[in-house]
C-alpha cells in the first residue's frame, strides 16, 4: 500500500512539472490562435522577435526538461556545484539563444496573410518603389543583384516571410516600411491556423488542470 502511494505521489509529481513546462507554451498558443490569428489585420513582426518568442514558449522545456537534467550528475558533489553547472547550463543556453536570434535580423514575419495576399502585397509594394529591380519566382533582386530579398510563404499557417540576404544600402528599409502600410489595408480572412492552435492550448491547458487536481489530490 505504502509502495502505491510513493508512485502515485510521485506520477502526480511528474505530471505536475510537465504542466509548469506548458505554461509559457500555453500563453504562447493562445495569443497565436485567439489574438494574432484572428486580428482584422495581418500583423508583421520582425525575425529576431518572432524567434525569441518562440524561445520564450519552450522555455518551460529549456529550462526544467530534459536538456538541464544534465545539472544533476553534479548534485553529487553538493548543493553549490549543482547550482553552478545549472547557472553555466543557462548562460549557454541563453548565448544560443541569442545568437539564433540575431541571425533573424534580416526577416520579416507575416502573420494571418493567404499566400494569394502576400504575393499581392509585395507585387503592390514593388510597384511603387521608383527603384529597378528583377523579379523570379520567390526572389527579388535589387541594385544589380547586391541585395536579394526572399519571399517565402505557408498555406497552412497562413504567414509569410521576407528574407533578405546582401548588401544593406537602404533598400530594406523602404520596402518594409512600404509592406507596413500596405498591410493595414489588407483584410485578413478565415485562418485555419487559429483553430489548430487554439485545439492545442485547450488540449494542454486541459492536461494541466488535470495534473494540478492530481497533484493537489496526491500530496497533502
Amino acid at each position: 500500500m505504502e509502495r502505491t502511494v510513493f508512485l502515485l505521489e510521485r506520477l502526480a509529481a511528474d505530471a505536475m512539472e510537465l504542466a509548469v513546462m506548458l505554461l509559457p507554451l500555453v500563453v504562447y498558443l493562445l495569443i497565436l490562435g485567439m489574438g494574432i490569428n484572428r486580428a482584422k489585420h495581418p500583423t508583421a513582426v520582425k525575425g529576431e522577435y518572432s524567434l525569441s518568442l518562440v524561445f520564450l514558449a519552450m522555455s518551460g522545456f529549456l529550462l526544467l526538461g530534459p536538456a538541464s537534467w544534465i545539472a544533476h550528475l553534479f548534485r553529487s558533489s553538493g548543493l553549490w556545484a549543482y547550482w553552478l553547472a545549472y547557472a553555466l547550463y543557462v548562460l549557454g543556453l541563453f548565448l544560443i539563444c541569442l545568437s539564433l536570434c540575431m541571425r533573424q535580423r534580416r526577416v520579416l514575419v507575416i502573420y494571418h496573410i493567404e499566400p494569394e495576399q502576400f504575393a499581392a502585397v509585395v507585387q503592390k509594394v514593388l510597384g511603387e518603389l521608383n527603384l529597378p529591380y528583377g523579379h523570379t519566382p520567390g526572389r527579388v533582386s535589387f541594385a544589380n543583384g547586391r541585395l536579394l530579398m526572399d519571399i517565402e510563404t505557408s498555406s497552412l499557417w497562413h504567414n509569410g516571410l521576407l528574407i533578405w540576404r546582401g548588401k544593406e544600402n537602404g533598400i530594406r528599409g523602404e520596402v518594409e516600411s512600404r509592406v507596413r502600410s500596405a498591410l493595414r489595408s489588407v483584410e485578413s480572412g478565415s485562418n485555419p491556423a487559429c483553430l489548430l492552435l487554439t485545439l492545442l492550448a485547450i488540449l494542454f491547458l486541459s492536461y494541466m488542470m488535470f495534473a494540478t487536481g492530481l497533484f493537489v489530490l496526491f500530496t497533502n
